[in-house]
């Protein structure tokens, strides 16, 4: 088995190797799924670390102008997001 990062930094050289097995294709989807995958990871932790700023307490301290409704509105639809976006993998994954 190889590593995903082998695979990402030598394409070329995967594919060469594949064809020695008589296999052709299936890098440039792998590596698309790849793709996808880490830019789902990256948002997810974006999301999280938004919602870790939200966790904080709701109370604005006096004279801030914060609205504590509009913080909990928002955190509400952050705890939502990840596993929104982890479930897209698996509908755009081939079977």
């Amino acid at each position: 088995m190889l590593d995903i990062r082998y695979i990402r930094e030598k394409p070329e050289e995967v594919r060469a190797r594949l064809a020695l097995k008589g296999e052709h294709g299936g890098i440039e989807e792998l590596l698309e799924l790849d793709a996808g995958r880490r830019a789902l990871i990256e948002e997810t932790d974006r999301l999280k670390a938004r919602r870790n700023l939200l966790r904080r307490p709701t109370t604005p301290s006096a004279g801030s102008g914060e609205n504590p409704h509009s913080l909990t509105s928002h955190r509400a639809s952050i705890s939502d997001s990840p596993s929104l976006w982890a479930s897209s993998i698996f509908r755009a994954a081939p079977r």
